[in-house]
């Protein structure tokens, strides 16, 4: 696991010399917030609407192209580092003043998206296996950032299509071109579901000794074809 810039870039170098790289630099790049937001939008992945945007030059009208309610803001040039990474505002004028924050934290893009009611879900997949596990992080004490559930609410438990869930998820990582991968997802009272994020490398807490076979068979599989 890497996620530095100046390593993602070795790796990129050593992968476009023939050296297998799992999960790719090329896809650890693509999992960067404004990156993964394209990338998603293009594959036709349900995301939130949301809008790019510089630090520098946007102001309060910004947020009067996004509906609902509320809106994260999320650095664009990497992931979420620290909880200012994202935060989520309850109106522009909080917004404006978000962004001069970044602004003066030298991030000079970032990714608003329109704040989603639902149920917040964790995923975790490997490409090429059958595994793929999901939960409700905040009913198990696992969640960065505890204090998101004031803002999300408690989970509902809203009926959703799990099989549908697992087709988009690999779907997203296909489109990113990283193997191994989590997510988060906003399930609504629809059922629709929405993804928010998407990592390489996650860290698979609670199910890491389900999860770890199929990780070894996944890379095996990649080093032995290659070397065939």
């Amino acid at each position: 696991m890497a996620r530095q810039k100046a390593v993602v870039k070795k790796l990129q170098t050593v992968e476009s010399d023939g050296k297998i790289v799992v999960n790719s630099g090329f896809g650890i790049e693509n999992a960067f917030r404004i990156n993964m937001h394209k990338a998603l939008l293009g594959s036709n992945i349900p995301v939130p609407e949301s809008v790019i945007v510089s630090t520098a030059e946007a102001g309060e009208s910004v947020f009067d192209q996004l509906p609902g309610k509320g809106y994260w803001i999320k650095r664009g040039d990497f992931h979420a580092i620290h909880k200012e990474d994202v935060t989520f505002v309850s109106n522009p004028r909080e917004g404006k003043e978000m962004l001069r924050e970044y602004a003066l934290r030298d991030i000079s893009d970032v990714l608003i998206s329109q704040h989603l009611v639902g149920d917040l879900v964790k995923f975790y997949g490997v490409l090429g296996s059958d595994f793929f596990f999901w939960f409700y992080p905040y009913e198990h004490n696992h969640h960065k950032y505890v204090d998101y559930e004031q803002i999300n609410g408690k989970s509902l438990h809203h009926p959703f299509d799990q099989a549908e869930l697992l087709k988009v998820a690999s779907a997203s990582a296909t489109a990113l071109g990283i193997d191994i991968y989590g997510g988060d997802a906003i399930v609504g009272k629809d059922g629709s579901f929405h993804v928010i994020d998407l990592n390489d490398w996650p860290s698979f807490a609670p199910c890491r000794q389900e999860a770890a076979a199929p990780i070894a068979a996944v890379i095996f599989q990649k080093f032995t074809q290659t070397a065939s």
